[in-house]
């Protein structure tokens, strides 16, 4: 195979969540086919369907908790396939049951992403399973007993899968966050063609920020879990060395007003020329990793920049703001570049650089505690809020099957609700259209398989449906949903050979579903603009905590990498925040617009206080450390100020004075400082002012 296509067959094929998925189709086929080959087709399928329901959680988490999870979700499918079985053939304790597991499946969301995945195994479990034909005890303790060893055999194997490949998969989750530095730079980059002003640019930059944000995270939380010595360590410290050519790159924007503003075109090109040269070296070290591969230090492109700026600034050019912009911009670049040749030692597995910190810091905790669920038995708990939507959703549409059962089926609505409805009314209105796109091609596949496959291989088609409705459950949903479909259908076959799953009914099945989950998002919501005064308060808070970091000579590395990565987390949630309530009813344009202008401002607070640091690496020689003591009490006096208690009315700095021409023309440390911490006075200020028109 060609080299350019070999790379390109690894850049699509090597991602975690393809991996993953491949995993479980190879986990729920091993299941149902060792189970089939020994018990027959009938309990083939129901030990598929077990391993089905088990996989619902299966996610490249952290070694050290997957026991965890996997129990979880092993106890809560055969619990509620046991209740299915002894419900289904009475409406009343059929209608108590269905209400049961939707809010058992609403209320562990408390435990977060990990608690969905929980409840959806359950809900899964009992909507097959309430389809099914048995009666009889033994008959049903002899289902659940297969189903359980479907699910149990699943769970083994995932635990294996994940012992054998932990190094691969925290390899490629630590890969997927340089895919994500790669689009962030190259998001930049073109950030650097637009005039100053245009907003849809910046946005995209927000966007490619928050992603390589949650990039991050995952990879912290996979790898950070196990640091012994050895090729763990290795990961640990090319991840530390990411982040800081990351926070490096960030620092580069501090200036971007200006260098959009300026008319020196030609030399926003060369910068931009210079961040794309970045990405292209993070692209080549991801191709090749974990082999080693050479990168340029680009020290010819950073003097040429210089060089450039010296000649314009000969000409007796006055535009003198823009050209120290230019050139703080271009040592950025120049301190990234080797930022990045550290991250290129730490991959090839130079042992130098461990930063030495506690990375147990940097890992989110996952609530685990009974007490997390008992907190939420109160009206105002988003869990409980969820969990009554869900349970009365699931109780309406199986009264809607009583009404008319020979035109609405109870497994198929019971499902697409299931899958629909979520906390929040943005996800819920997002994935109404995908399933219902989506279920509309699985029928039409499903039908055309069901016509032409024999019956011995649909198993096979199963686990892989399957497999990719778990490898895109988080990447794009409509993909999920066609593959859903699929699997679900064909089990319903098995599950019920006699009935007819044409397309237009289970069209019909789904409509109703999504008709339900959409008008049950109105009760109880969990309206996003009701989180908007924390996350602001959050921000804020962080914005001051990283200042009081950033705005010292003595950097303390624990305190400062926690308050930035704290930092990065509360941006990223009201980012978040903000798209979800673009979807709400009732939200007004201009609180949007004036959210987004927030997301933009505080994006350049945090540039600038990321190149405070950058700045002393680079010049602390050249600072009158007791004049910048001072100057640095006085700028962090301040912008605690604005930040904490609304100061917005404070006059001009008393000690700084506005950087002069001579300055500019013969930049030295403390000029530079000067210039940059003004700069962070006014970015503050700006921040607090956009937050207190929010809040009114």
């Amino acid at each position: 195979m060609p080299a350019p296509l070999l790379q390109l067959v690894r850049r699509t094929l090597y991602r975690p969540h393809l991996e993953n998925g491949l995993s479980v189709a190879v986990g729920v086929a091993f299941a149902g086919m060792a189970v089939g080959w020994l018990e027959g087709l009938a309990a083939g399928i129901a030990a598929a369907t077990g391993a089905l329901c088990a996989s619902v959680a299966d996610q490249p988490d952290p070694l050290p908790e997957k026991p965890w999870h996997m129990g979880g979700v092993v106890v809560m499918s055969v619990a509620a396939t046991l209740l299915a079985l002894f419900a289904k053939n009475t409406p009343a304790a059929l209608t108590a049951a269905t209400g049961a597991t939707g809010f058992a499946a609403g209320i562990v969301t408390a435990y977060g992403r990990r608690g969905l995945g929980l409840g959806m195994a359950a809900v899964i479990a009992f909507v097959l399973t309430m389809s099914s034909t048995i009666t009889g005890t033994r008959d049903i303790l002899l289902h659940t007993a297969v189903f359980a060893a479907g699910a149990v055999i699943y769970a083994l194997f995932a635990l294996i899968s994940a012992w054998l490949f932990d190094r691969r998969v925290r390899r490629l989750l630590l890969a997927e966050a340089m895919r994500s530095f790669v689009r962030y730079l190259r998001t930049k980059a073109r950030l650097l063609d637009a005039a100053a002003g245009e907003s849809a640019d910046f946005a995209g930059l927000l966007e490619a920020h928050a992603s390589l944000v949650e990039r991050l995270q995952i990879a912290r939380d996979a790898i950070y879990a196990r640091s012994a010595p050895g090729w763990q360590r290795q990961q640990v410290r090319a991840l530390i060395a990411l982040l800081d050519a990351f926070e490096t790159i960030l620092s580069s924007d501090a200036d971007i007003e200006i260098l959009q503003a300026s008319v020196h075109r030609h030399l926003l090109g060369r910068l931009r020329a210079f961040t794309t040269a970045l990405a292209d070296d993070v692209e080549a070290l991801l191709a090749a990793y974990p082999r080693p591969v050479r990168i340029d230090d680009h020290e010819a492109a950073h003097q040429a920049i210089l060089a450039e700026i010296a000649r314009i600034a000969g000409t007796g050019d006055d535009d003198l703001m823009a050209e120290a912009a230019f050139r703080s911009t271009a040592d950025k670049l120049a301190l990234s570049a080797r930022r990045l040749q550290a991250l290129k030692a730490a991959l090839d597995g130079d042992e130098t650089g461990d930063a030495g910190i506690d990375l147990s810091s940097f890992r989110q905790s996952a609530p685990g505690s009974l007490a997390v669920l008992a907190k939420q038995f109160r009206i105002g708990a988003p869990a409980m809020r969820f969990a009554i939507r869900l349970s009365l959703a699931m109780m309406t549409g199986l009264a809607i099957t009583f009404v008319v059962p020979d035109f609405a089926h109870s497994s198929w609505i019971l499902l697409t609700i299931a899958l629909i409805m979520r906390a929040n009314y943005s996800v819920t209105r997002q994935r109404r259209a995908d399933r219902v796109i989506g279920t509309l091609f699985g029928c039409l596949l499903a039908a055309a398989l069901l016509a032409v496959v024999p019956p011995g291989y649909l198993l096979a088609i199963v686990a892989i449906s399957v497999g990719v409705s778990h490898a895109f459950a988080v990447v794009n949903y409509r993909v999920t949903a066609v593959s859903a479909s699929i699997s679900s259908l064909l089990l319903l076959h098995f599950i019920q050979p006699a009935a007819q799953h044409v397309l237009l009914e289970r069209m019909v099945d789904t409509l109703i579903g999504a008709a339900i989950s959409y008008a049950f998002a109105f009760l109880l919501p969990n309206w996003e603009r009701n989180a908007l005064p924390g996350a602001l308060a959050n921000l804020l808070k962080a914005d001051a905590e990283f200042a009081k970091q950033a705005l010292s000579m003595t950097r303390l590395e624990l305190p400062y990498r926690v308050a930035r990565k704290t930092l990065f987390d509360s941006v990223a949630a009201l980012s978040g925040l903000v798209r979800r309530m673009a979807d709400e009813p009732q939200t007004g344009r201009d609180l949007l617009t004036r959210l987004n202008n927030l997301l933009s401002a505080n994006y350049l607070l945090l540039s600038d206080l990321s190149s405070m640091q950058v700045l002393f690496g680079l010049r602390k020689g050249q600072l009158d450390e007791a004049r910048a003591n001072a100057y640095l009490a006085e700028i962090g006096d301040r912008v605690n100020t604005y930040l904490t208690t609304r100061g917005g009315d404070l006059k001009s700095p008393e000690r700084l004075t506005r950087v002069t021409r001579d300055d500019l023309l013969k930049p030295n440390g403390m000029s530079v400082l000067k210039r940059r911490l003004i700069h962070i006075d006014h970015a503050a200020r700006r921040v607090a002012r956009l937050v207190d028109e929010i809040r009114g």
